[in-house]
Formats: C-alpha cells, structure tokens, sequence
C-alpha cells in the first residue's frame, strides 16, 4: 500500500507530472502516493482480485516511469491514470482468461458496501439487489460519476465514449434504480453526492 503522501497542496499535480516528465523522482512519487488509494478504488471497481489491482498498479507506475520521454503534459493527472490503469487491468484480466477457462467472477465492490453504509435505510442485500440491475458497463460509469467524482466529460474521456452516451447511461442506471425501489433512496443519496 502506498505511503502517507507529503503531496504539497500549493503545487498542483499538472506541475508535478511535468516535473516527472523531466525525470523528478520525488515528483513522481507525489503522484504515486497521491493517487494510490484512488487508483485501488477504482481498480477493485474493474476487478474483484486486490492482487491484480495492485500489480497493475505497479506495472502502470514501473510503465509511466520507462516510457516518461514519450508521454505528454495533461491537465487531468486522475483521468490519465484511471485510462491508463483501465488498459492496464483489462490487459491483465484478458491474460488471465487466455490462461484459465473461467471468467472472473463479479462480487459487490467496495461501493456497493459504501452506498449501504451511507444510507442506513437500507440493508446490504437491498443495495446489493439494486445495483445488481445494472449492468457491469452502467455499474462503471456510476462509480466514475458518483464516487470518483469525474465530471461526464472526463468519464466519456477514460471510457473513450461520447458524453451522451455518459449522460444515456447515467439516466438508464438512475431509471433502473428508481424503478428498483418505490422509496428511491439511494436515487436520492446520488444525486445529493453531486450537489
């Protein structure tokens, strides 16, 4: 797990990616300690194994280190990891598959346990049941809007789909939720994580 970041706030991380670029080692770990826990989030959203998270993790740092002549300032530090991080996994799961005979089998993320926390109305299994009748794509895309924060540009941007088919996705999964329960309870404790 990643250390305790020293990340300073008065420098941003666009100015830490830069100096990465140049070969900054102490910028480069400023950006690993600061998106560590975000990545793993995420991660474990795209994969139920914590292992192949944090390999993936690792690879996708050990990659931006080796090839930090050929990348290009970005503005969207957590967007660029998270596609990058998303590559990474799929590329890992997709080994996996061509070694083993079953797929990988879908638990409830991490999320799913934060939503039934947050709302105390509802029981575990509940909140299981209604993310259930989702689908694995509309699941993703309401972890990028609802948990890590991504505007519906930098998801359309990470899952490189358009930014109506995010907002599509987000009204359907919304829909399927509301329609799942009459008291719309975790509708409501969504929408109130954008305002």
């Amino acid at each position: 797990m990643a250390t305790q970041s020293h990340f300073d706030p008065q420098i941003d991380s666009t100015t830490h990616w830069k100096r990465f670029l140049q070969g900054d080692k102490v910028a480069f770990e400023e950006i690993y300690n600061r998106y560590y826990e975000r990545l793993y989030q995420y991660g474990r959203h795209l994969a139920p194994d914590e292992h192949v998270v944090r390999d993936s993790i690792q690879t996708l740092f050990v990659d931006l280190w080796q090839r930090k002549k050929y990348l290009s300032i970005t503005s969207n530090v957590q967007g660029y990891l998270f596609k990058a991080l998303r590559r990474v996994i799929i590329r890992q799961l997709q080994e996996q598959r061509r070694r083993t005979v079953p797929a990988p089998i879908l638990v409830p993320s991490r999320e799913e346990e934060i939503i039934q926390k947050e709302t105390n109305r509802l029981s575990q299994k509940q909140v299981q049941q209604a993310l259930a009748q989702l689908t694995k794509h509309q699941r993703e895309v309401v972890h990028l809007r609802f948990f890590a924060n991504l505007s519906n540009q930098q998801i359309a941007s990470t899952l490189n789909i358009s930014v109506a088919t995010v907002y599509n996705i987000i009204s359907l999964s919304l829909a399927k939720l509301r329609s799942h329960y009459a008291e719309k309870t975790i509708l409501i404790w969504l929408v109130s994580l954008l305002m």
